[in-house]
């Protein structure tokens, strides 16, 4: 008597192009301000005033930076492959999320503290001592926030290439270079030490948000729909 067992599974391996996009988006979204606005004189108030002030794009800028920030966070979370370990999946979204809110804090400061004190610093609408006092408190806030920023942003970054390199979905190395720029970028914040270990870190992080956004988009190109073949399933009995 023959006997018909249930058809093998259809499979389909998705993993979405828009995150691909997204990486890139957001890496773009964090050079350009950088390119734009530079860094300001932040020993001198006065000086990061008027330096503030020469430049009208400042506020949308760090807006950009922002969006850069929850973009690559959104569009990491999409990647993360399905076999990767839990505990780990777990700890990278809820230190991206941290890290993603501080660091929105952070430039939200910038942004809007900042260019406000700058307008009443050249408008003379508040003394410009007070403005100047206002200023310094501002830039504490900020020198405090910065580092720890950064070093939050290097863990999220080294989490999210671990949970990469154990889902078995993309190549080891790709997550392993994302560890390794994330560690390199935590350190050098936390040795407060930007121009030669946290810059150079963050630069890599650039370069594999765009290697990561290729091996995404052909990753997608080449996962088809796996169909069974005719007959499979079926056996005598």
């Amino acid at each position: 008597m023959a006997s018909r067992a249930a058809p093998a599974p259809r499979t389909t391996v998705r993993t979405p192009r828009w995150a691909a996009v997204g990486l890139v988006l957001g890496t773009v979204c964090y050079i350009v301000p950088t390119i734009v606005h530079g860094n300001p004189p932040v020993e001198s108030a006065e000086g990061t005033l008027r330096w503030v002030a020469d430049r009208p794009s400042w506020r949308i800028m760090h807006m950009l930076n922002i969006a850069a920030i929850l973009l690559w966070a959104v569009s990491l979370g999409a990647l993360h492959p399905p076999k990767a370990p839990d505990p780990v999946k777990q700890a990278t979204r809820t230190i991206t999320t941290i890290a993603a809110a501080v660091f929105a804090t952070y430039f939200s400061l910038h942004a809007m503290a900042l260019s406000v004190a700058a307008d009443r610093f050249t408008t003379g609408e508040v003394p410009r001592a007070e403005v100047l006092a206002q200023t310094e408190a501002v830039l504490l806030v900020l020198g405090a926030v910065a580092f720890t920023a950064q070093a939050l942003l290097g863990l999220a970054i080294l989490l999210n290439g671990l949970t990469l390199a154990t889902g078995g979905q993309y190549p080891r190395w790709l997550g392993g270079t994302a560890v390794v720029a994330g560690a390199g970028w935590m350190i050098g914040a936390l040795l407060v030490d930007i121009d030669r270990i946290v810059v150079p870190f963050t630069a890599l992080t650039w370069i594999w948000t765009f290697v990561m956004a290729i091996a995404v988009w052909r990753y997608t190109a080449n996962a088809g729909t796996v169909e069974p073949e005719p007959g499979a399933g079926e056996g005598a009995g």
